[in-house]
């Protein structure tokens, strides 16, 4: 079914050729930046139960895109986002490590990868749908910051891997009204070996992540060390099972005496 609303501000979409601020566009998932340097032009998409990953299909990157984004949102905030991240993108790409990008580098990074996630969570085979108030707070007008968790690791191998995601689901024990299956939701994308995994959870009080078993620092909204400094997986290895060790070695716990609190 074709949406009929935007899906971060809500508005009622009008026809593409009415040329309005609630018109419907095209939002590209990976804006020009991105595809512009990505040789083959098309990304790999993988989904998972958490025990394996599945490859859907391989699309090219300039036919990937949303059309339930209004024109306001696609040429505003998101244009300006896109625009931020890009140079960002181009220092960890040149050997910049992580670790010395500023505080509101890592804010932008962690924006710019809830919004592309949101965006691939309505376009991938098994939709993925993050809560409306979860995407809300990623508009500029929002009173609190995005409702996500951002990690990230970089696979040191002889490959490159210009572009690949993974999507899961997890916290069926804390269901949400409407939904099906796992609450939370949590997607992996890699670029250039770069690999961030952006963490939508369905609560913010209550819930832990453990990165004891983790090659992934959590990065934002506060730094939290990756456990571990290798990904411990056999090899040669096929793309989905790297991005879904990457993806779930990030384990997640509730606590139950503050969810009830």
């Amino acid at each position: 079914m074709r949406l009929t609303n935007c899906i971060f501000c809500g508005v009622p979409l009008k026809p593409t050729r009415s040329e309005r601020h609630d018109s419907r566009t095209d939002e590209h998932v990976y804006a020009r930046w991105y595809r512009d340097n990505v040789v083959n032009q098309k990304i790999k998409m993988f989904t998972s139960d958490g025990t394996s990953a599945t490859m859907h299909r391989q699309p090219s990157l300039e036919a990937f895109v949303n059309s339930a984004v209004c024109r306001k949102c696609n040429g505003g905030w998101m244009s300006t986002l896109e625009a931020q991240v890009d140079p960002i993108f181009e220092k960890l790409t040149t050997g910049t490590d992580i670790s010395l990008l500023t505080s509101e580098e890592v804010e932008t990074l962690a924006r710019w990868t809830g919004k592309t996630a949101i965006v691939l969570g309505y376009v991938t085979p098994l939709p993925a749908i993050v809560p409306e108030f979860i995407r809300r707070t990623f508009l500029p007008q929002s009173q609190t910051p995005p409702h996500v968790r951002l990690f990230y690791a970089f696979i040191k191998a002889d490959l490159t891997l210009e572009g690949g995601y993974l999507q899961l689901r997890y916290g069926a024990e804390i269901p949400v009204i409407g939904g099906k299956g796992g609450s939370g939701h949590r997607f992996t994308l890699c670029l250039f070996n770069h690999c961030l995994t952006v963490d939508f959870p369905p609560i913010l009080a209550g819930i832990r992540f453990d990165l004891r078993d983790s090659c992934s620092a959590q990065i934002w909204p506060f730094f939290i060390s990756a456990g571990t400094a290798e990904l411990s997986i056999h090899t040669p290895a096929p793309i989905g099972d790297v991005l879904l060790a990457i993806c779930r070695r990030i384990h997640v716990g509730f606590n139950l005496n503050e969810l009830l609190a």
